[in-house]
C-alpha cells in the first residue's frame, strides 16, 4: 500500500489593524481587514515510482482579500506582510504534523520571491492603493504556495502551519 500524505492548509490567519490615521488626509480614519482562503496542497504519495507527483513540486494558491473603509473619496496605500509561521523565519517555513515538511509562500506564480515581512531577504507585497468609501474598497492578492519535491522521509499524516497576515498602512 503506497504511503500518502494528507498535506493541507497552512492556514492564513488574518490580523485586523484597527483605526489608524491616513497620512495626508486630515481627520480621516481608516479600518482595513484581510480575509483569506487556505493553501491546500492535497494528498499525495511520497514514494518515487508509486505516484508520479512525488517527484515534482506541489503547488497551491490562495487568495487574500484586503478591504479598507474610511472617509469617502480618500485612498490608502497598504503593504501586506506574512510572518514566518511556526518556524519563525519567512525563508524557512515548515508544515508540522507527525513530521515536518519544508514549504513556502511566494508573491508570484514563478515562485521567485518569498512572501514575508521584509526580513531575512523575504519580500513584502507591493504597496497597493485602495479607494475608500463608506461602502469600502477591496483588492485581492494571490499567495502562491510550494512544497519542494524530494521530501520522502516525512511520516504519513496531516501537516499544517499558521501564518499571520499583517496589513501596514
Amino acid at each position: 500500500m503506497p504511503m500518502s500524505f494528507h498535506i493541507c492548509r497552512p492556514a492564513i490567519v488574518a490580523a485586523v489593524i484597527a483605526m489608524a490615521s491616513v497620512p495626508g488626509v486630515a481627520g480621516a480614519a481608516t479600518l482595513c481587514s484581510v480575509s483569506g482562503a487556505q493553501l491546500v496542497f492535497g494528498s499525495f504519495a511520497m514514494i518515487a515510482g508509486l505516484d508520479p507527483a512525488s517527484d515534482t513540486d506541489r503547488n497551491a494558491t490562495a487568495d487574500l482579500v484586503i478591504t479598507c473603509s474610511g472617509d469617502s473619496g480618500a485612498t490608502v496605500g497598504i503593504e501586506v506582510q506574512l510572518d514566518g509561521g511556526t518556524a519563525g523565519n519567512p525563508l524557512a517555513r515548515r508544515l508540522s504534523g507527525p513530521g515536518s515538511l519544508a514549504y513556502n509562500i511566494y508573491t508570484d506564480p514563478t515562485h521567485s520571491a518569498v512572501w514575508g515581512d521584509g526580513t531575512s531577504g523575504s519580500s513584502r507585497s507591493a504597496t497597493i492603493t485602495l479607494p475608500q468609501s463608506n461602502a469600502s474598497g477591496a483588492t485581492t492578492l494571490t499567495a502562491y504556495g510550494r512544497i519542494p519535491r524530494g521530501q520522502r522521509t516525512a511520516p504519513i499524516g496531516t501537516y499544517d502551519d499558521t501564518v499571520l497576515v499583517t496589513i501596514v498602512y
